[in-house]
């Protein structure tokens, strides 16, 4: 009898560790950024507590796909710079930007994929690739198998909090409405 008892004390023991750490988790440091987001049907919708998700399978030498992700404030982004004694050949290099110093990111979708233009509050433009950022690369022998960028945050519908993610491939037109470090509590 002790034992049964030992045991279900240590499951409800678990299950309640895991539950309070998953809510730990969810709770994001700010700054707490609000998006509107047009997707490519010009479908609108305003995203509170806004993240970029990168989501890729990296494959070794074995057939093994390993599967990663990282969420975060920050858009991490190949940018393409005309060279100067070439106009028609481009240099890419890999930069960061913080969400909060980003005014806009439109999508402008190709058949193979889309290029990002991005706006900063400074009024500066930066055109980008949807090529997989190598810095996020755990192991850097590995190739890129496969990977995705999503846009994640909340959206309130019909008064209730919801969830919200959505692959850059259906979106185009991702703006930038205030940062602040209060998460927003209603629409």
């Amino acid at each position: 009898m002790k034992l049964k008892t030992i045991q279900s004390f240590i499951i409800l023991f678990s299950a309640v560790s895991v539950l309070t750490a998953t809510a730990c988790t969810r709770n994001d440091p700010p700054p707490y950024i609000r998006v509107k987001i047009t997707d490519r049907a010009d479908n609108v919708i305003f995203v509170n507590n806004f993240k970029l998700i990168y989501w890729w399978e990296e494959r070794n030498e074995t057939p093994y796909l390993e599967p990663y992700h990282l969420s975060t404030k920050k858009l991490i982004i190949d940018v393409m710079t005309p060279l100067k004694d070439n106009p028609r050949q481009i240099k890419t290099t890999t930069r960061t930007f913080p969400l909060q110093n980003i005014k806009a990111i439109r999508l402008n979708h190709k058949a193979t994929g889309f290029d990002l233009l991005i706006t900063t509050l400074s009024g500066e433009q930066f055109e980008a690739s949807n090529n997989f950022p190598k810095q996020l690369k755990k192991n850097p022998d590995s190739g890129i198998a496969d990977s995705l960028f999503f846009a994640a945050g909340t959206v309130f519908i019909h008064g209730s909090k919801k969830p919200y993610k959505k692959s850059f491939n259906l979106l185009k037109d991702i703006q930038i409405l205030n940062a602040s470090s209060h998460p927003e509590t209603d629409q």
